[in-house]
């Protein structure tokens, strides 16, 4: 699935509070053996080694049989929280979301800047944002347009898809995210419909919120 919409590894930073630890399997119900996480304090990763690992996964894709038109999707999650998020957003941007999310964008950039500068390879990365609300497991998806641009302030939100079926959920993303690539809408797309599977997880077992 990933090859089909376009990318050949998923690194995924969350920040390193425990309230994300659950965030492949469970928030975007994804296979852990697949994606690559490593978190840090505030999501804000160490661009040296992320680049190393960047440059370790192509050396293996010339060694080895992979498709030469994809491209490594390096994710940020941030996190929030619709409870008290004035104490209970991220500690390290002191609860303030829009620095949070700011800060996670600002980190793909670099990562992306890095790569072209080191090794001439500008289209090589394609970045993706995803904010976390603590208090329900939903996700908003910051998605980039054809110029790599992240929008900040109008994300695609899995709440505003609830009671959706795939098609509709494929509609809503082509249609808020009309300059993303057909691979990230197509990601983004899946990435929804998981959650909303955890969302119903959520509020079977929880009424809707974490106590």
């Amino acid at each position: 699935f990933l090859t089909a919409c376009g990318f050949h590894r998923m690194d995924i930073t969350p920040c390193a509070d425990g309230r994300l630890a659950h965030l492949i399997r469970y928030v975007l119900r994804l296979p852990a053996e697949i994606v690559r996480r490593k978190a840090y304090a505030g999501a804000i990763f160490a661009i040296e080694d992320n680049v190393a690992k960047w440059a370790e996964v192509e050396l293996q894709r010339q060694q080895g049989v992979q498709p030469e038109d994809t491209k490594y999707l390096k994710v940020v999650a941030y996190h929030f929280s619709s409870i008290e998020g004035d104490i209970e957003g991220c500690a390290a941007h002191g609860s303030d979301d829009l620095k949070a999310a700011e800060s996670g964008r600002d980190a793909l950039y670099g990562f992306q800047s890095a790569v072209s500068q080191i090794f001439n390879r500008p289209d090589a990365v394609q970045c993706l944002l995803i904010g976390v609300d603590t208090a329900t497991d939903s996700i908003y998806l910051h998605v980039p347009d054809n110029e790599g641009l992240i929008d900040i302030k109008s994300p695609l939100q899995a709440t505003d898809c609830i009671g959706f079926n795939s098609e509709q959920i494929k509609t809503f993303v082509d249609t808020h995210s009309p300059h993303a690539s057909s691979g990230m809408r197509m990601l983004a797309s899946r990435l929804i419909e998981n959650n909303l599977a955890q969302l119903a997880y959520v509020k079977f077992n929880h009424n809707g919120f974490y106590p």
